[in-house]
């Protein structure tokens, strides 16, 4: 990675952390998309690909699966 990246991300990284510091913004809304899940994938990644199907398709998923009825 070139220097005017790293220091792009430097700067990225220390807004998100002033707005958090700040109580503009939380951790976890800031930093959510790079959380890594057990798979390895990060937030993102696993979410990005179901929010552009979201978009396409217009319909929201079901949150949470309907049970077997007794």
């Amino acid at each position: 990675m070139s220097r005017q990246k790293w220091r792009a991300l430097s700067l990225v990284i220390k807004a998100k952390l002033e707005a958090v510091e700040s109580g503009i913004s939380i951790f976890e809304e800031e930093f959510l998309a790079h959380i890594v899940l057990p798979d390895g994938r990060t937030i993102g990644d696993f979410m990005i690909p179901q929010i552009k199907t979201i978009y396409s398709s217009g319909k929201m998923p079901k949150l949470l699966p309907i049970g077997k009825e007794s």
